[in-house]
């Protein structure tokens, strides 16, 4: 009994002050982003700050940003940066200054159509302009609305650090998935993703707000070609008059000179935030409001 006690009380403790576990941010279901993070959150996790504001933005709270200028990224776990990612190393933060605040709407898997809805929940935030950070995946991410999986998107604090490391992490690395968390998966029917996008694009146009693309490759593709996906990412956003920089050779330039900024295939470490964040700044100085679909009457 003393030796489980002892146990118990020394992997509550590493699993705490160690590794940094016990205080996820946590979840919300929305009906029309699918899900977002809870809004007025600091916390730490693995070490790292992460910090909602009001709007459920990965942002300090609004009436702390004196910048005169203000304009709004969204995106998914890309520049979400994740548990991974300090509030300090991110693309967002590093962007910003006294003259100009990049605002950071993300929440990990968000597609188009979420990113839709969170401008449907909340508007622009004061933004004067709107930049997307989109990767080839994007082209046919579609929300499906299925119960959230709460070991990847938490929605109570956890009632042990030590119990969290478990449940969440090394359980499932030996298999073990309860069958009340169901994985969640994107349904893309066929050319779905596409009306998506024009949706989304026609909701700028509506508004008279520019925007911008950055399209971020994975890092397969700085060692071959943009797949055919990104290719047709792209091309929809610029048949609409949208700036879109990819940020490609930016990156196989670094990686050339023997940066390392992926974390894995798509998410950036610091390092690739830090290369990311010259991108809004340039991003932001090109957005243009879209223009009417092609075979749309003028």
């Amino acid at each position: 009994m003393v030796v489980a006690a002892l146990v118990l009380v020394i992997g509550e403790l590493t699993a705490r002050y160690v590794i940094g576990l016990g205080t996820p941010p946590l979840t919300i279901v929305d009906e029309v982003t699918e899900y977002r993070f809870a809004p007025n959150q600091d916390v730490t996790r693995f070490h790292n700050r992460q910090l909602y504001n009001e709007f459920s933005m990965r942002s300090p709270p609004l009436d702390q940003v004196s910048a005169d200028r203000r304009v709004i990224v969204l995106g998914d776990s890309v520049i979400n940066g994740g548990g991974l990612t300090d509030h300090s190393d991110l693309a967002t933060t590093i962007a910003s200054n006294d003259a100009i605040f990049f605002g950071n709407a993300s929440a990990g898997s968000w597609g188009p159509a979420n990113l839709a809805g969170w401008i449907e929940r909340f508007g622009y935030a004061g933004a004067d302009s709107a930049v997307l950070v989109l990767n080839s995946k994007d082209l046919n991410d579609i929300p499906s609305f299925d119960p959230l999986d709460s070991l990847d998107y938490p929605v109570e604090k956890p009632v042990s650090a030590f119990g969290e490391l478990i449940t969440r992490y090394l359980l499932p690395e030996f298999g073990w998935r309860s069958e009340a968390e169901p994985r969640r998966q994107a349904r893309a029917r066929s050319g779905a993703g596409e009306i998506e996008i024009a949706r989304l694009m026609d909701r700028f146009r509506e508004d008279g707000v520019p925007l911008c693309i950055v399209h971020n490759p994975m890092r397969r593709e700085l060692l071959a070609e943009i797949l055919p996906a990104g290719v047709r990412l792209q091309e929809l956003f610029k048949e609409r008059g949208v700036p879109v920089i990819s940020a490609r050779d930016v990156y196989r330039t670094q990686n050339e000179s023997g940066a390392d900024l992926y974390r894995d295939d798509i998410h950036l470490n610091a390092e690739g935030q830090r290369a990311l964040a010259p991108l809004l700044i340039d991003c932001a100085a090109a957005a243009q409001v879209p223009s009417p679909p092609p075979n749309q009457t003028r």
